[in-house]
């Protein structure tokens, strides 16, 4: 079912569940198509969870718009750590 919930840990990649929410066909050495609107949802799920929702009655594109701000507000100044250090 493409655009499923599923919950799964976040320290590891999972190609087989990308793929799952990707357009099928043969791409050759390029990624399949991904609909923009379950790539923002994937990304809610991934930095938000599994729980996040909103309650306030809007539609879909200021919904994003909530998961822009929030994806934001939770990672403002994040850094990305190399592999194999600490820092």
């Amino acid at each position: 079912m493409k655009g499923a919930v599923i919950s799964m840990p976040r320290n590891r990649f999972n190609h087989d569940h990308l793929l799952s929410l990707c357009d099928e066909g043969d791409y050759g050495v390029m990624p399949p198509p991904l609909d923009p609107q379950v790539a923002l949802n994937e990304l809610a799920r991934y930095f938000l969870g599994d729980n996040w929702y909103t309650a306030n009655p809007v539609p879909t594109l200021q919904v994003n718009s909530e998961i822009v701000a929030a994806i934001q507000q939770n990672y403002k100044g994040a850094k990305i750590k190399k592999r194999g250090t600490n820092a």
